[in-house]
């Protein structure tokens, strides 16, 4: 994570996708946003891709997305929620997921912690 001025943040986010199916699925698209009242305010972000992954395999992906402290004395934990965009031989669907961030290596500031 790299602070990027007073209270804002750039976040890496690692994001597991298993395909559970006996189909090979194709990720197409991903969109990241905050998720309910956090401390960490996420700039909506959408990354395209053409990631395929085969039956009962999993694939990380890699996004970078950008952030801004809302009340930097807060430790609350955040969330995210995301919308995943795939097709297969059998038609397109989408899976919506909400996670929690954990902010390791961050202090309240948005600064890194020695």
């Amino acid at each position: 994570m790299n602070a990027s001025g007073s209270g804002q943040v750039s976040l890496n986010l690692l994001v597991d996708v298993f395909n559970d199916s006996s189909e090979e699925i194709t990720l197409k698209r991903i969109q990241i946003r905050s998720h309910g009242l956090n401390n960490l305010s996420i700039i909506p972000k959408s990354k395209v891709l053409d990631a395929k992954i085969p039956p009962r395999d999993v694939r990380t992906i890699d996004i970078w997305v950008d952030a801004r402290f809302r009340d930097s004395g807060s430790r609350q934990t955040s969330t995210v929620r995301g919308t995943a965009i795939f097709e297969s031989d059998l038609g397109s669907f989408r899976h919506v997921f909400v996670e929690p961030i954990l902010e390791h290596g961050l202090d309240a500031s948005g600064e890194d912690e020695p």
